[in-house]
């Protein structure tokens, strides 16, 4: 079994206690994410984006959260003078997207790890239905309009 040690804000004297970031009193756990987006633009019309999010270690009750990471990725291609986009995406490319979490409080040692399936590739075909010229806006008359010119008068 593996178990993640966070840096305690006060070791405990018993060693059947959890160690773990306090969550009460003068101590403060801190928990990290980071998220970042890239796009790419290619020569034919082509696009590509990726995607990543972390987590880092993080306590919660009497459990500890282990990292993780995912990853996104989508390549696009435009079509028919860009009225079309055709776009492959797949989702947690890496396989990581799950959840570890354990703790050790007197004397129960647990360790959990939660994975759904998160991998997944998906294909979608857009295209853009529209009318080159677009019709002027006819002038619409209101009562209001009828209103200001009676009271003009």
């Amino acid at each position: 079994m593996y178990f993640i040690q966070l840096p305690a804000c006060s070791e405990p004297s018993d060693p059947n206690k959890i160690k773990r970031p306090a969550y009460a009193g003068s101590c403060k756990s801190v928990k990290r994410n980071l998220d970042s987006q890239q796009n790419f633009s290619f020569k034919n019309q082509l696009t590509a984006e990726i995607t990543g999010n972390f987590e880092s270690s993080s306590a919660y009750g009497i459990f500890v959260f282990e990292p993780y990471y995912v990853v996104d990725l989508a390549i696009g291609k435009a079509l028919f003078n860009n009225k079309a986009i055709l776009r492959l995406s797949l989702s947690d490319i890496l396989n990581t997207n799950g959840y570890r979490f354990s703790t050790r409080y007197n004397n129960l040692n647990y360790y959990s790890k939660e994975k759904a399936e998160t991998r997944v590739a998906l294909l979608s075909f857009n295209y853009k239905f529209e009318k080159k010229t677009v019709n002027p806006t006819r002038k619409r008359v209101t009562g209001l309009e009828d209103e200001r010119s009676r009271i003009r008068n």
